[in-house]
């Protein structure tokens, strides 16, 4: 019930230049928040508050890429380097 208000939330703060972050979820007991935190990731946002200690491992697992995210990454960014390198390709930074 909560996705309309948070994907919004997600395009203002990205609109805005800022990092959208998840709000708490309230029952530190309830192992729904790993499954909250993963929605919250899916829709844009950055991270999740924790209000307990106990969340904090929960939140982190959801909003950590997994090894095989890591590495994919990594291959990408060795493509890329190696392509510019053999004059193959060329890209430009949006950055500012």
């Amino acid at each position: 019930m909560w996705h309309y208000a948070l994907s919004r939330m997600v395009v203002a703060a990205r609109a805005n230049g800022l990092r959208p972050v998840d709000g708490p979820f309230g029952d530190f007991s309830d192992p729904r928040l790993q499954r909250a935190a993963r929605r919250a990731a899916a829709l844009g946002c950055e991270g999740k508050w924790a209000i307990h200690p106990s969340q904090v491992a929960l939140a982190n697992t959801a909003f950590s890429p997994s090894a095989e995210e890591v590495e994919r990454a990594k291959r990408i960014l060795e493509a890329m380097a190696t392509a510019q390198k053999e004059g193959r390709a060329r890209w430009r930074s949006t950055a500012s």
